[in-house]
């Protein structure tokens, strides 16, 4: 049910407005009902309640809003972790692929060339390049993750 400003009431809300309602008719009329302490009570700590379930609602959604903060945070602690080992992967890659450009250079720049040696070194070179390709992959992927996360933040 909405009521006449637009919102929504509980369950609660209107088993409270049928007893009132039924009292007032029992009583016979609003001009009839008697205003009493005890009643001016309830009323102040049903308000006192009210304010109170309002406050523990917003201190749980604040909770939660940290709770998922700290989750977040986590995985990009963990995002920027695993970047750096890839990283560090494709920098051994590619100071495998420099020093075994170099023996290549090196055996290519003598008189009497050893085939055996240079086929060693171009499939290393080759090696190098296949190990290079998948951590490029994983840390194109792990920073679109990371964006991603920083987006939803």
């Amino acid at each position: 049910m909405i009521d006449a400003h637009g919102t929504k009431l509980g369950e609660d809300v209107l088993i409270a407005l049928r007893r009132v309602k039924h009292r007032i008719l029992q009583v016979g009329g609003i001009q009839e009902f008697e205003i009493t302490r005890a009643l001016l009570e309830s009323v102040k700590q049903s308000r006192s309640r009210y304010e109170e379930e309002l406050r523990s609602k917003e201190k749980e959604k604040s909770k939660n809003v940290k709770e998922k903060d700290a989750q977040k945070e986590s995985e990009l602690y963990a995002i920027e972790n695993d970047i750096k080992l890839v990283e560090k992967g494709i920098e051994v890659a590619e100071k495998a692929i420099s020093d075994c450009s170099k023996k290549l250079d090196q055996h290519l720049s003598v008189k009497n060339v050893n085939t055996e040696k240079i086929r060693a070194d171009n499939a290393l070179i080759q090696m190098g390049l296949e190990r290079k390709k998948k951590p490029n992959d994983d840390l194109s992927n792990l920073i679109k993750k990371k964006k991603k996360l920083k987006l939803t933040k």
